[in-house]
């Protein structure tokens, strides 16, 4: 397999102009969005720092692990912990060998972060340093630890993430329930319901998205109740976790959001409803791609992607015009999760795109589909 596109290193965005005619392997190719996402891990703005360490994560690609290696060592904490999370992602042995640096961090987040996604490899190589971290002095780490070995039934760490789920502070109950995304274990599912009714919209916010991760057929009458929620983000929410819930017993429900005064609403009643639906109904979401605001555009290019729109296409790569820099970054990552030769040919345009962030996603999503291309060939 063969790809046009022109590797010339600029002195700011990495990869200049595509040439026609000219053709170079996918080696090359893979190398030149390696090295943009190098460049753009030593760039001055953290924000791109940032953007480049979740673009890695993205890529899936082994080649990521020893550039986010080095973001561990970012003078940001911000850009620290995208690093855990991408090394997360990432999974592989390698990753994970890197990832335990984490646990030295200064910051204090930061470790709890990388307990918490280690706890989350279901590796028992990792227990000893779970029940380690439940002793440790600070409180978030210990949480973090418990989070680890309640997904592996131990009690006593059960009942320490319920009760930190009853926390008087509501940053605490947030925390406590975004950790806790994708839980399987009866109590803390039912204590995330619970937080259904917090009286804080983003703990009720943040235990719907948890509640939709752990795919849990119990959690579906309480989300249907929630989209009923006097705050819109948690009405959003609470569509978006009925869409990964995987029951179709939510559309009737679904549909009768797509009228709600929210337009952010309506696209996640939309995204739900295709992910639920035998024959998606895309027109809406299409549609919204030119709305007036940038936040409707990107949640639109995020929905299309989520929900694999082959037929999207076209209309995606008038989005990576779009003046606003989320905007294309969200639909770089649409076009990543849509995948094929097609989505990969228009996401190299997005390599010269004049933001950074934007690039780097581009790359992330390019090495991703390349492995993919790469997987298929081995298969």
């Amino acid at each position: 397999m063969f790809l046009l596109i022109a590797l010339l290193t600029g002195p700011a965005t990495g990869i200049a102009d595509e040439r026609k005619g000219q053709r170079f392997s996918v080696h090359e190719l893979h190398q030149a969005c390696l090295k943009l996402l190098t460049e753009a891990l030593h760039n001055p703005l953290y924000n791109v720092r940032s953007a480049s360490a979740k673009a890695l994560g993205e890529s899936r690609d082994e080649a990521a692990v020893p550039l986010l290696g080095t973001a561990l060592s970012d003078p940001d904490s911000m850009v620290r912990s995208f690093a855990v999370e991408a090394l997360g992602e990432i999974g592989s042995k390698a990753a994970t060998q890197v990832l335990v640096r984490g646990l030295k961090d200064s910051d204090s987040y930061i470790r709890a972060l990388t307990l918490k996604t280690l706890g989350d490899q279901n590796d028992s190589a990792f227990d000893s340093v779970l029940r380690q971290g439940m002793s440790d002095p600070d409180a978030g780490i210990r949480f973090a630890a418990a989070v680890g070995m309640a997904k592996r039934g131990d009690r006593t760490a059960v009942e320490t993430v319920i009760q930190a789920l009853h926390s008087p502070q509501p940053q605490n109950r947030t925390i406590a329930a975004g950790f806790l995304s994708g839980s399987k274990q009866a109590d803390i599912l039912h204590a995330l319901v619970r937080l259904l009714e917090d009286p804080d919209p983003t703990v009720r916010l943040t235990a719907a998205l948890a509640l939709g991760r752990s795919a849990d057929p119990g959690s579906l009458d309480p989300l249907l109740k929630t989209l009923h929620d006097e705050d819109s983000s948690v009405r959003a929410a609470a569509a978006e976790a009925l869409g990964e819930l995987k029951q179709p017993k939510a559309i009737a429900s679904l549909k009768e959001m797509m009228s709600d005064p929210d337009p952010l609403v309506r696209i996640a009643a939309d995204q739900a409803t295709a992910l639920l639906s035998a024959k998606p109904d895309d027109r809406s979401l299409k549609a919204s791609l030119k709305d007036s605001d940038f936040d409707v555009r990107a949640s639109s290019a995020r929905a299309l992607g989520r929900i694999r729109d082959r037929n999207a296409i076209p209309l995606l790569a008038r989005s990576l015009r779009d003046p606003v820099p989320r905007v294309r970054i969200a639909t770089v990552r649409a076009l990543g999760m849509i995948g094929g030769s097609k989505a990969l040919k228009i996401l190299r345009t997005g390599l010269t795109d004049p933001d950074v962030s934007v690039q780097s996603y581009a790359a992330g999503n390019i090495l991703r589909l390349l492995k993919k291309t790469s997987s298929k060939k081995k298969g």
